[in-house]
């Protein structure tokens, strides 16, 4: 029995010879699983469903660390590692009813409720470490409003919409876990640098950051996001597998050269 509808892959783009440096990059940092950073916590006591979303796979403790994908309706995909051992690695090992699971620490944050739950065994020979990846859906009440990510770009953007420079996110980056990333799209336009949080690998989204904040020099001027942002006073616009939400200016021209820009780089697909 499958936890998943789908997963979700980065389709990788060849637009020009410069796109082999993006490619590489996003390979290299989607692979660096033990790297993951969970944004969400979790609002009480939650079951997590197989991809039916009528079967409880597992339940997770109060105010544990996940990561989750865009909302499907009332639905949202989940993702959690924990510690695992390389016992794991052999065929047909299952996780049985009642099984506990345990974070680094050392902490039970949950525990199995099928026997029929689908695991998947990772290992970093760099760091001869291994986990357990688990996965499934839960409903959007299941983690608290105040870490989602978006929750709080929202109310830092709207508290200090004349305002909006690198001191006033810099708590932000370090909170949620942002990491500074150069793309053809900061080569194109100097001296922007961009701070993004990625999607999990497992869990459902067409975008290819959960959001990119975009800084020219100490200013921010642009965010590349998935999900709709509720921003007082700036434009956001629906892009082909994201959202823009343009802060630099009112010139329309410049925001449209921006985003042509960003479609031929991260969604024009291969041979297009």
């Amino acid at each position: 029995m499958l936890l998943y509808k789908k997963n979700y892959k980065h389709k990788s783009h060849s637009v020009n010879n410069n796109m082999k440096t993006v490619k590489t990059t996003l390979s290299l940092l989607l692979v660096l699983f033990y790297l993951k950073v969970n944004a969400e916590v979790t609002n009480g006591a939650i079951n997590v469903y197989y991809g039916s979303k009528n079967e409880i796979a597992f339940k997770l403790f109060d105010n544990v660390k996940i990561e989750c994908g865009d909302p499907e309706g009332k639905w949202m995909s989940m993702v959690i590692y924990l510690p695992s051992t390389k016992a794991f690695y052999k065929p047909n090992i299952k996780l049985k009813k009642g099984y506990s699971l345990i974070d680094f620490t050392g902490k039970k944050i949950g525990y199995i409720v099928s026997d029929s739950i689908d695991i998947t065994p990772l290992y970093s020979k760099s760091q001869n470490l291994y986990q357990m990846r688990y996965a499934g859906y839960i409903t959007i009440n299941d983690v608290r409003s105040s870490t989602v990510p978006e929750n709080a770009l929202e109310q830092l953007i709207n508290s200090n919409s004349t305002n909006l420079n690198f001191n006033i996110f810099r708590k932000f980056i370090t909170d949620f876990g942002l990491r500074r990333y150069k793309d053809e799209m900061d080569r194109k336009y100097p001296p922007n640098k961009s701070y993004v949080l990625w999607h999990d690998t497992y869990v459902v989204s067409d975008a290819v950051f959960r959001f990119q904040l975009i800084f020219n020099e100490d200013k921010l001027v642009a965010i590349l996001h998935s999900r709709k942002l509720n921003i007082i006073g700036f434009k956001d616009t629906k892009l082909q597998k994201s959202y823009l939400l343009w802060t630099k200016n009112s010139n329309k021209k410049e925001m449209n050269s921006f985003i042509n820009t960003y479609h031929k780089i991260y969604e024009v697909p291969d041979g297009n």
